[in-house]
């Protein structure tokens, strides 16, 4: 028997280890923005998965694209503040191609799924190439950024690093990318070791161990999304082995306590299953309008809400001293500029050494 560690649970856990490193650097006065009273509460102590992963999410994306933003002014103003007409030529060179690519795709939407699959891996290896070397130019801006500003260096942490490796997993989660799961796990292990978190300092790096060990039909199995559960049938929208058990057996048995004591549990466990499955089907058959689960995450109320988040949460970073050209270059509060202690200093900035 090789043990083998909750994907779901290792996202879980992870939030408390960026809360602890994020929290009241800025993320706390971020949140403040959206969210008040029981739900701010509820992200300080990370008890609500679903508030927690969305506001991560979401405070990624808006610092990621205030720092893209940030980027393109900057290379806009090189740019046109330079004598060398090839630069200009080359820009609008870029801005050509990338039109003339995106117009194609749209063309291509309405056309049948195989067609899709044919032309879509072309257009995408185009728009690749045409933004390769701005994406090259971006990773020197930031690297700059990063080695004239310790704040920056901390935050592009969060964005290029702990988010990366949090996204990367959640993504190989619901699209059963083996490879992509292993390589996120190893980047999130040196988190889990520097705060504490005993229990998966330990687990992960011996599952890794394991997965060398593995036989030759149980890795492909597992590459082939053996460690994933499609509840739906839908494509991205596998859940992890542990999150299928919460959401329908653990589920199940919920629904089936009437009163959850000790005696009470030890006289139901053997028919508990049956019981809980048994309430879940009469249920379906009583009320059917209501027996399927509709999935509220992609109504367009919500999104739009979340979009909403997402600006305001950017239009707040685009605010702080990261991107107002404070002078000041030491670690800070994002919000408030109270620079670190020495102490302080040491500890967030050097926990990967």
């Amino acid at each position: 028997m090789i043990p083998f560690p909750g994907d779901w649970h290792v996202l879980k856990n992870y939030h408390p280890v960026i809360m602890k490193v994020f929290w009241d650097a800025g993320l706390k006065y971020i949140a403040k923005i959206s969210h008040k009273g029981e739900t701010l509460n509820s992200l300080t102590k990370c008890s609500n998965f679903k508030r927690t992963h969305q506001f991560l999410l979401q405070t990624w994306e808006a610092l990621y694209h205030a720092q893209l933003q940030d980027f393109l002014q900057h290379h806009e103003v090189h740019t046109s503040s330079g004598n060398n007409g090839n630069n200009q030529q080359s820009s609008v060179h870029h801005q050509s191609c990338c039109s003339s690519i995106l117009t194609d795709i749209q063309e291509h939407v309405s056309t049948a799924v195989n067609e899709l699959g044919q032309t879509c891996p072309t257009k995408i290896q185009a728009l690749h190439n045409v933004f390769k070397p701005l994406l090259h130019c971006f990773s020197n801006f930031v690297d700059n950024a990063c080695a004239s500003d310790e704040a920056t260096l901390f935050w592009s942490r969060f964005v290029h690093r702990e988010m990366i490796s949090y996204v990367g997993l959640w993504l190989a989660i619901r699209a059963g990318q083996w490879e992509k799961r292993v390589v996120c796990l190893k980047q999130m292990a040196p988190l889990f070791h520097a705060f504490d978190r005993t229990t998966y300092l330990d687990i992960i790096p011996q599952h890794v161990h394991d997965l060398l060990c593995l036989p030759q039909h149980v890795s492909q199995a597992f590459r082939e999304a053996g460690f994933t559960v499609s509840i739906s049938g839908k494509s991205w929208s596998s859940v992890a082995l542990d999150e299928a058990h919460e959401m329908l057996i653990n589920k199940d048995v919920k629904a089936g306590l009437v009163r959850a004591t000790p005696s009470a549990i030890g006289k139901q466990v053997h028919y508990l299953p049956y019981h809980g499955k048994c309430l879940r089907n009469f249920k379906q058959q009583v009320l059917p309008e209501n027996a399927t689960e509709t999935d509220t995450s992609a109504t367009s109320s919500l999104c739009q809400k979340e979009a909403h988040n997402t600006l305001k949460y950017r239009e707040a970073f685009q605010a702080s001293t990261l991107f107002t050209n404070s002078g000041e270059k030491k670690l800070r509060q994002l919000m408030t500029s109270q620079p670190a202690d020495q102490e302080q200093q040491q500890d967030l900035l050097s926990y990967y050494e």
